[in-house]
């Protein structure tokens, strides 16, 4: 399968993606993924919003099989992550749920697709909801995933584990080896910083080589 990963950082989210980036595009480059980042805005809203307008985009571009779409303060921990490991035929979407976090089912921070006309669909139908009543409410695009699931696409959504591709929000569970990912959400861009610093810092006291962090630590 030919897999593509995404992100958006905009210049506020680059202060803690050029902490994250160098753990992307390593894991990336082992998996032979393609990374695409993206950093404007052409839409002109709410800057969570930029996930589904590029993944719709990329899909468009018909060169790939699956798409990831990863939130730039999302810290790949297991380098050997498979994404379509959690590919079914059922399914066609996959998204963490929310779990401890609380709140929603799914976390949108990361959102898994296979490369087809109901996964577009959905994300066009998602995207429209993108100049209404969710442009600026808690929790934008995830409250619309989250409504749509329930009113008519739970035949084509498919809720993975949080730790699959999400993880708990609290920074206690930062450093657990469950994760395949951490998602350092809802923090101040400081401890976003800090804590993928630190990260790196612990990947090179483990003598695991990455390339582009030697001058972030």
């Amino acid at each position: 399968m030919k897999v593509t990963v995404i992100t958006y950082a905009d210049d506020n989210a680059m202060k803690y993606f050029k902490y994250t980036y160098p753990l992307f595009k390593h894991w990336c480059n082992n998996k032979n993924y393609k990374l695409k980042v993206f950093c404007n805005n052409p839409a002109k809203c709410y800057t969570t919003w930029m996930k589904i307008y590029y993944l719709i985009e990329v899909m468009k571009q018909n060169d790939s099989d699956v798409l990831c779409f990863f939130d730039a303060d999302i810290i790949i921990n297991n380098l050997n992550l498979d994404l379509t490991q959690f590919i079914n035929e059922k399914y066609d979407v996959y998204i963490s749920k929310n779990g401890w976090n609380g709140g929603d089912l799914m976390n949108s921070g990361s959102i898994l697709l296979k490369c087809n006309n109901r996964s577009l669909q959905f994300l066009e139908e998602v995207w429209s909801y993108h100049e209404g009543e969710y442009s600026f409410k808690l929790f934008w695009e995830q409250t619309v995933i989250n409504k749509l699931y329930e009113e008519k696409y739970s035949n084509i959504i498919f809720p993975l584990e949080m730790r699959d591709l999400n993880s708990y929000g609290d920074d206690n569970y930062i450093h657990n080896p469950n994760n395949n990912v951490y998602h350092i959400m809802a923090k101040p861009i400081e401890v976003k910083i800090k804590l993928a610093k630190e990260h790196l810092l612990n990947l090179k006291n483990k003598n695991i080589y990455i390339s582009g962090m030697e001058n972030l630590i």
